[in-house]
């Protein structure tokens, strides 16, 4: 009976030794459960960093783009500067030009004025000289007809005698010589006065002989050399004055071309310069309008910049989400180790934080390079400055895609050579674990049949010795043979037993000694990543010192705009100056026309005088048809008259050279003007095709950056999707955390 309860016993302990190792192995699945759902879960969050890296990567060639196209805008806008700078530098020559010419006009045009005032007033001297000689020749003329009346009184009386003498004329001339005292000083006078005043001839009255002239002359007391000198006199001075006058036309008539000449220029010029305000105006509205657009892009290029940080802080607190679930994991991972070290084994698990710690400590260390210091001296160094500066900027961001592009290939190769070794090893460790955790459960088992069986003993031997005395012979023979057997039941499993534990202990070495190998191979891929997190942080101190040098490069365009603020400050005052010039032109133009006005007031006088002068000449030649006999010349008033024609002459000369350099030097200046003309139309067309392309790779820039915020806005909904995920993970993976201690505690 008492066999028989033991063995009830031993069922029973049977039974309860079954149902423990069915909780252990419900516990068993269950972990292994956790262990997939950690798995997985790392997975996911391993796709979830890889998606996060490509948006990454996809926001930095975004950036890439809206620098290059920064940088080309930059550039535009130089070149545009430029092509306004020395649009200003042309306008300021020409307009130093046109101020020389107009001050050139303006002398040449006081000049013409005071020579005008200088012949004006001769003329009017000798106007007022000629009106005094023709009053005193026309009171001569007077007392001569008197004499000539009286002279023809006495030769009808003396024809009525008869007498055929010449007496009466003597008698006649005597008795007059008188009064011919008086008209003989003033024709002295006269003679000197016409000697004064270029020789002019008095007007003799119509009706009037020659002859009788002649002989009213020689009875006055006129030998035939002085008439013939007077005659002589009167035809030199005539001659004198036509010359003059000719002479004096030609001038007026060159200088009233020249005036209409220039008058033209000046109008030409006045056109030009109103197509040149056109122009500037045109220029100065397409500046505005580039100006707006530039404040545009510089406002999207914030907003890409506010976005592109925006994406920075979700990134950042991505990875910090993902350490979390790392952690988590870790966490998860010591909590199975635990189990495994409750259940018997001491098993670590290899921690899988290298990835995480390296991407989260990635995206730091910035400003690391120095800013080289530009300075500038004049507008050219500027441009040359910014032009190597866009050069230095655009190889910059080259090599940075490059060297991003390689590292992340490298990294992502480290990353999944690391992953894929760590999971094999994971997987690796959790079947060993398994495996060890069924020996540990075997052994168990066996461990407790022996402690049984050894109370089982213990309780034999006891009852044995108790009933020894009691027993009879033949009932202890059978009591030791059944002692007997159970020793050797029992040692047959103590052997077992111990071959079991030798192997458990030697399979124990074997997983220290590849848990050794785990930890090395653990530091190397945790140095790997350190060394990966540096060149990270190297590149990412690069990208900052970039970005320090495109907002420098900002700066210096919004100084470039100062200075073409003040290009158009000064252009405005050129422009005032040029309706200065304008002005004054009007000025000399109405001062032309007044002079035009004179000019013919002067032609209308010299009319009358010429008229005068015909009349005297018609009288002339009537005295020469009565004065054919005088011959005689006076050689001295000869020579005087030579050298006075000789200066005249020399004059003359001297004049034409001073025209001539004049109309080259108008001349030259016009080809100036045709020159800056044809220059300044070359300059507006070459203005205007660079205008269009830059309004065309505008409008191409404004269509890529929608397209850039179109692409933004789907990755902010992807983004707002993974994060309602991660979310739900979390709690997900919280409530798992929570069992997983519930189970502990049990």
């Amino acid at each position: 009976e008492e066999l028989k309860a033991k063995v009830k016993n031993l069922s029973d302990l049977r039974k309860a030794n079954m149902d423990e190792e069915s909780r252990m192995s419900a516990k068993i699945a269950e972990l292994e459960r956790e262990i997939s759902e950690s798995t997985s879960s790392l997975r996911r969050s391993k796709e979830r960093i890889s998606e996060l890296e490509q948006r990454v990567s996809y926001m930095e060639k975004e950036l890439l783009s809206a620098k290059d196209a920064a940088a080309a805008n930059e550039q535009r806008l130089g070149a545009e500067l430029s092509t306004v700078m020395k649009l200003a530098e042309l306008h300021k020559e020409s307009s130093s030009e046109w101020s020389k010419k107009a001050g050139e006009l303006e002398g040449v045009i006081k000049a013409l004025e005071t020579h005008l005032t200088q012949v004006e007033d001769d003329y009017k001297e000798k106007l007022g000289k000629e009106t005094l000689a023709k009053s005193d020749l026309e009171m001569e003329v007077a007392n001569l007809k008197q004499k000539i009346q009286k002279c023809e009184l006495d030769l009808e009386n003396s024809r009525k005698s008869g007498e055929m003498s010449l007496v009466p004329f003597t008698n006649i001339a005597a008795e007059p010589a008188n009064l011919s005292d008086t008209p003989m000083k003033e024709m002295s006078l006269s003679d000197d006065v016409n000697r004064n005043d270029l020789m002019i001839v008095p007007r003799v009255p119509s009706g009037v002989s020659g002859t009788a002239l002649a002989a009213s002359l020689l009875r006055d007391g006129w030998s035939l050399a002085k008439i013939y000198e007077k005659y002589q006199e009167a035809t030199d001075a005539l001659r004198h004055e036509r010359f003059g006058r000719r002479h004096a036309e030609a001038v007026l008539e060159r200088v009233l071309h020249e005036i209409e000449e220039k008058a033209e220029l000046i109008l030409d010029e006045r056109a030009e310069h109103e197509r040149m305000v056109e122009a500037y105006a045109l220029m100065d509205h397409k500046l505005q309008q580039a100006l707006l657009e530039h404040d545009n892009f510089e406002n999207t290029i914030r907003n890409l910049k506010s976005e592109l940080k925006r994406w920075e802080r979700d990134h950042f607190i991505a990875n910090k989400e993902i350490d979390d679930l790392q952690k988590q994991v870790a966490v998860l991972l010591k909590e199975c180790q635990d189990v495994q070290l409750r259940c018997g084994s001491s098993v670590p698990i290899v921690g899988h934080g290298a990835a995480s710690t390296s991407i989260s400590n990635g995206m730091s260390n910035a400003e690391n390079n120095n800013h080289a210091h530009m300075t500038f001296n004049d507008i050219n160094g500027l441009v040359q400055q910014n032009v190597q500066l866009r050069n230095k900027v655009h190889m910059l961001s080259t090599d940075l895609e490059n060297k991003g592009v390689e590292l992340r290939e490298s990294f992502q190769i480290e990353l999944k050579r690391i992953t894929d070794d760590a999971a094999s090893r994971v997987e690796k460790v959790m079947k060993k674990s398994e495996e060890q955790a069924i020996m540990i459960e075997s052994l168990h088992r066996s461990v407790a049949m022996y402690r049984k069986l050894c109370e089982e003993q213990q309780k034999t031997r006891s009852s044995i010795e108790n009933i020894s005395s009691n027993l009879q012979d033949d009932g202890r023979n059978d009591l030791m043979v059944l002692f007997e057997g159970s020793q050797e039941i029992s040692k047959k499993t103590h052997e077992q037993v111990s071959e079991r534990a030798r192997k458990l202990d030697e399979e124990l070495t074997k997983l220290r000694t590849e848990l050794m190998s785990l930890r090395s191979e653990r530091d190397k891929a945790v140095l790997e990543a350190s060394f990966a997190r540096d060149r990270l942080n190297g590149f990412m101190a690069e990208i900052d010192h970039q970005r320090k040098e495109a907002n420098s490069v900002s700066l210096r365009n919004a100084e470039l705009m100062h200075l073409v603020v003040d290009y158009e400050k000064r252009l405005r005052e050129s422009s005032d100056s040029m309706q200065a010039l304008e002005e004054s032109s009007r000025k000399l133009s109405m001062e032309v026309s007044i002079l035009k006005h004179e000019k013919e007031i002067l032609v209308k006088s010299e009319r009358r005088s010429l008229d005068e002068v015909n009349s005297l000449s018609e009288r002339v030649h009537r005295l020469q048809a009565t004065i054919d006999t005088i011959h005689t010349t006076d050689e001295v008033q000869e020579n005087a008259r030579s050298m006075e024609r000789r200066n005249q002459q020399e004059y003359i000369k001297r004049l034409e050279r001073d025209w001539a350099e004049l109309k080259k030097e108008v001349q030259e200046q016009r080809d100036h003007v045709r020159v800056l003309t044809l220059d300044k139309k070359n300059a507006f067309e070459g203005c205007m095709k660079q205008v269009e392309d830059m309004r065309q790779e505008l409008q191409s820039s404004w269509k890529a950056s929608s397209d850039a915020e179109a692409r933004a806005a789907v990755a902010e909904a992807k983004c707002s999707d993974l994060e309602v995920k991660l979310k739900s993970k979390r709690i997900i993976f919280r409530d798992g955390g929570h069992d997983n201690s519930a189970v502990n505690e049990v």
